[in-house]
């Protein structure tokens, strides 16, 4: 008995190493990265949505709608290592209106502008900026590289921030739903979705705040990086959406050219 056990484990522990064996000459194989050439530019895309993380558990990448796509921290990341790399002598990103939250685009132009401070070029395209929406968060992306390039037939949607909060409380109550919550004084706002029809007082005040202070930041950001007088900039927001050649002219993009 014995003997057909060892037996048994033996040939078990033979096709393990086996498949192993596969399995690292199939990655080897089967690898289509390219080495880097002596004189390389990195090209990004920024159009799609990128993640915070991807799950790593097989179970949860399945239902995750995050899986295939790029993380926040790779792109900082593979910017980073561009940025240290002297065979990468610039930077080449399309840009448009992904939806990416201000924390986001803020670590994304950090990122950018420390690529800039080693000297190499950046270079920013995009078909257009809020052609079905708002562009700001897209173009205050955008105003981080050296240059910026519009489509000709685009246009700037730099039309501030809005903050849009549902309440469903009238539906609850057509349903007969009674929310129990807890709620720590007027300014936490997370339970006014449940039991309020419309913004109190102090909630319309703090996520004014908020729209404030980052206003003030998109707008700083603007016209630091444009190298235009924050009035400037400011009026061109009150004018906006602007065609392309408007926008040109305002000094908000370099030129107008198709992305070939």
């Amino acid at each position: 008995m014995k003997k057909y056990l060892f037996r048994f484990l033996a040939a078990i522990g033979a096709l393990t190493l086996l498949l192993t064996a596969l399995m690292v000459l199939g990655l080897l194989l089967g690898t289509d990265e390219k080495p880097i050439p002596e004189t390389a530019i990195l090209e990004i895309d920024l159009e799609q949505q990128l993640v915070e993380y991807v799950p790593e558990d097989p179970v949860a990448q399945a239902l995750s709608l995050a899986e295939g796509q790029m993380t926040v921290r790779q792109v900082t990341e593979t910017l980073r290592w561009a940025a240290a790399d002297e065979r990468v002598v610039g930077l080449f990103a399309k840009v448009g209106a992904a939806p990416m939250g201000m924390a986001v685009i803020q670590e994304l132009r950090d990122a950018v502008a420390a690529f800039r401070d080693t000297g190499k070029f950046s270079v920013a395209h995009a078909e257009t900026f809020g052609e079905f929406g708002p562009g700001s968060g897209a173009y205050y992306l955008a105003s981080s590289f050296d240059t910026i390039y519009l489509q000709p037939s685009g246009d700037i949607g730099l039309t501030g921030i809005m903050y849009e909060s549902p309440f469903i409380k009238v539906a609850l109550d057509k349903l007969h739903i009674q929310p129990r919550l807890s709620q720590r004084k007027e300014y936490k706002n997370a339970a006014n979705l449940f039991t309020e029809e419309s913004y109190t007082d102090a909630h319309r005040e703090s996520i004014s705040r908020l729209m404030e202070i980052q206003f003030n930041q998109l707008l700083g950001g603007i016209s630091e990086a444009r190298g235009l007088q924050t009035d400037a900039v400011r009026m061109l927001m009150d004018q906006a959406p602007l065609s392309a050649q408007e926008a040109f002219e305002g000094g908000l993009i370099d030129g107008l050219h198709y992305r070939d």
